[in-house]
């Protein structure tokens, strides 16, 4: 009878019958797998759309998510499991050590979505009177950057296999002198700020604590997403960034077009006099826009056309960001056209005519027009 009770005491309590598929058990929710304790909620909803080197350093899941039910031999879920326990070593195997990496001579968090590459050492964000985990602002940002390329693509009809030359890098560094030193050793500059590479390999670094970012979560997150499109725009199909060749317009436009689609207000503007944090309006456009064009009523365009992104002034950069929405209003296949004429350097004079049907005189009279019947006198202003 002992030996009977023994026999018993190890018999699988939820052993499938032959030949049928592991069914999993209550306490796993017949899935075969529990949700690994390490990561939240969020993180697990953000984890499986991207590659993480933290995820994929857990000590019990390996970047799976999940773990083994001990309570039963496995369930519907538990191939899945193996399956992304599989791909994430795959990945950290073939990414190979980071640049940065290879620099400070110690592991930073890295993760590696579709369209973007991120890389950092952060400890935590301000976010108000709350803290960020540096590891969930990158992963948030991951996120936005994937939505910004997603609108990009809608615009113009991109496809990210066919139509980019390199995934976008973007580095965010909390310590001053890790900055510098990346600076120096692998960005071979001198400078101390932030620093973008735009057109065939496009990077972003910064150092989150300076003067400027003051470790402030939101405006981290949006310049990062704001600073995306730009590289975006500069990587595809031709590897030109328009910016700086007669483009200024639609490069601005569209980098502020994309941040106010998704975070309701524009925080950022690419200026490159040193010190400058402008706030326009508070970055909320829309009756400013209508307000300033109300009381200027000589023409605008045929300057602003001209310009490069840089040396836009704050309500130059709101101009180009309403001119270009517009034409996402109401002619948004003349996007991909221009673009392109613009990468080849044709002047926005002659490029406003072709994909258009307008020289800037009228086109900037139409506009003109469709901001006083759209946008409203008064507006209601997010909260910080």
């Amino acid at each position: 009878m002992l030996l009977l009770l023994a026999a018993l005491a190890f018999t699988p309590l939820a052993a499938p019958q032959s030949g049928s598929e592991p069914s999993g058990c209550r306490s796993c929710k017949q899935r075969g797998v529990l949700d690994c304790a390490r990561h939240d909620e969020e993180l697990r909803a953000l984890e499986p759309e991207v590659f993480c080197s933290e995820a994929a350093a857990c000590p019990d899941c390996s970047g799976a998510l999940s773990v083994d039910c001990l309570k039963c031999p496995g369930g519907p879920e538990s191939a899945a499991m193996e399956a992304r326990r599989a791909e994430v070593a795959a990945w950290l195997a073939a990414s190979g050590k980071h640049a940065a990496e290879e620099a400070l001579g110690r592991p930073v968090l890295r993760i590696e979505a579709l369209h973007a590459h991120y890389a950092a050492e952060i400890e935590t964000l301000k976010d108000g009177k709350k803290k960020v985990d540096g590891h969930l602002f990158l992963h948030r940002l991951a996120r936005d950057g994937e939505l910004a390329a997603k609108l990009l693509a809608e615009q113009y009809g991109i496809e990210r296999e066919r139509d980019y030359r390199a995934p976008m890098r973007l580095w965010f560094w909390q310590d001053a002198k890790a900055h510098a030193q990346l600076m120096r050793e692998v960005l071979m500059s001198g400078s101390t700020g932030d620093f973008k590479l735009l057109g065939r390999k496009p990077l972003f670094s910064v150092c989150t604590s300076d003067d400027v970012f003051k470790d402030e979560y939101f405006r981290l997150l949006t310049l990062g997403t704001h600073h995306l499109v730009h590289m975006l725009q500069s990587n595809v199909w031709d590897e030109e960034w328009i910016g700086d060749q007669g483009g200024g317009w639609f490069d601005s436009g569209a980098a502020h077009w994309i941040e106010e689609k998704i975070y309701s207000r524009i925080s950022h503007y690419c200026i490159e006099e040193a010190g400058q944090t402008p706030d326009w309006e508070n970055g909320v456009w829309r009756a400013a826009v209508r307000i300033w064009l109300t009381k200027h009523d000589s023409a605008v365009l045929p300057a602003l056309v001209k310009k490069q992104t840089g040396e836009m002034m704050p309500e130059e950069h709101a101009l180009a960001w309403s001119f270009y929405d517009w034409i996402t209003a109401t002619q948004p296949q003349a996007l991909a056209p221009l673009l392109r004429s613009l990468k080849k350097r044709t002047p926005t004079r002659e490029a406003l005519p072709e994909h258009l049907g307008l020289g800037v005189v009228e086109a900037e009279q139409t506009w003109r027009a469709w901001v006083k019947d759209t946008y409203p006198s008064r507006e209601k202003r997010p909260k910080d």
